[in-house]
């Protein structure tokens, strides 16, 4: 008995072009929906490391005010560390009242970095794009 029909099924092999569009199509559609979320992120970040910036800042003013210098002349990571320690003054209104930055992290602290200098005994902040600075404390 003779199979009318002997030929074994021939498997392609590869993509057709309409899938290959079809693959490049959905990739650049999601590449087009990423590329603006992350750059809304980024901003965020470079938005909140500046609000760290400014919230260590006062921490060193209020401790200056109270008497306190949590600012280590010309050593910005030391100043950091002090400032996440803290110090109390030992007189005046505000003794024994503890001046430090609280509820950040040293991630957090290391993005706010890029938005400080020390100049002397004095914490700056360093405007985004831009050289000037604002001065914290005197």
């Amino acid at each position: 008995m003779k199979l009318q029909n002997s030929r074994i099924p021939c498997y392609r092999k590869g993509f057709s072009l309409v899938e290959l569009l079809t693959v490049v199509t959905v990739l650049g559609a999601l590449v087009g929906l990423l590329v603006p979320n992350l750059a809304i992120a980024s901003k965020s970040r470079d938005v909140q490391n500046q609000r760290n910036a400014k919230a260590l800042i006062s921490v060193a003013v209020g401790a200056e005010v109270a008497g306190v210098s949590l600012v280590v002349e010309g050593d910005l990571n030391a100043t950091l560390t002090r400032i996440t320690q803290g110090a109390a003054p030992t007189t005046g209104a505000f003794k024994g009242r503890v001046f430090r930055a609280s509820g950040m992290d040293w991630d957090a602290i290391e993005g706010a970095k890029k938005y400080l200098k020390v100049e002397g005994d004095r914490l700056l902040f360093l405007q985004a794009n831009s050289s000037h600075t604002t001065p914290a404390a005197n």
